[in-house]
C-alpha cells in the first residue's frame, strides 16, 4: 500500500466523520430529551454542557458516582471496562509497535513504503516470522 493510497482512504473517511460530528453537534442542543433524557431539567431545555464540543469534558471526566446515579450500574461497569480496555490496548500497541516494526522493517523482503513495516516484508522461512508469537 502506498502513502497516496492511504491518504486517498483517510481523506473521505475524515470528511464524513467531521460531517457526522457537525450534524450531531447541531442536533444536540435542539433535541435535549433525546440526547440527555436523564438530565434534570432537560424537559425545560436546560442542557448540561452548552457550547460546541462542550460535552467532551463531561464524558471524559465524569465520576463513577454520577454515572451510577444518572445512568445505572450497568453503564458504570461498561465505562470502567472500556477505560481498562483502552489502557491495556494502548500499552500493548505501543509495546508491539516498538518491538515488531524494526523486525519487519529489516525482514529482507524488499518491500517499499508502508509495506516495509508489515509482516509481508519478512522473507519466507526466516526466524523473524516467529517474532509476533514471542511478543
Amino acid at each position: 500500500m502506498s502513502t497516496a493510497a492511504l491518504i486517498s482512504v483517510l481523506i473521505p473517511a475524515g470528511v464524513s466523520a467531521a460531517a457526522y460530528l457537525l450534524i450531531f453537534e447541531g442536533l444536540r442542543g435542539s433535541y435535549t430529551r433525546f440526547f440527555a433524557p436523564r438530565f434534570p431539567g432537560c424537559s425545560e431545555g436546560k442542557y448540561p454542557h452548552t457550547g460546541w464540543f462542550g460535552w467532551i469534558w463531561g464524558v471524559l471526566f465524569v465520576d463513577e458516582e454520577t454515572l451510577v446515579t444518572k445512568s445505572g450500574m450497568d453503564a458504570a461497569v461498561y465505562v470502567r471496562y472500556m477505560q481498562m480496555s483502552l489502557t491495556v490496548f494502548s500499552i500493548l500497541s505501543v509495546l508491539g509497535m516498538a518491538l515488531l516494526v524494526p523486525v519487519y522493517a529489516t525482514g529482507g523482503g524488499g518491500a517499499s513504503q508502508l509495506e516495509r513495516v508489515g509482516l509481508g516484508n519478512v522473507i519466507q522461512g526466516s526466524d523473524r516470522l516467529w517474532a509476533p508469537l514471542k511478543v
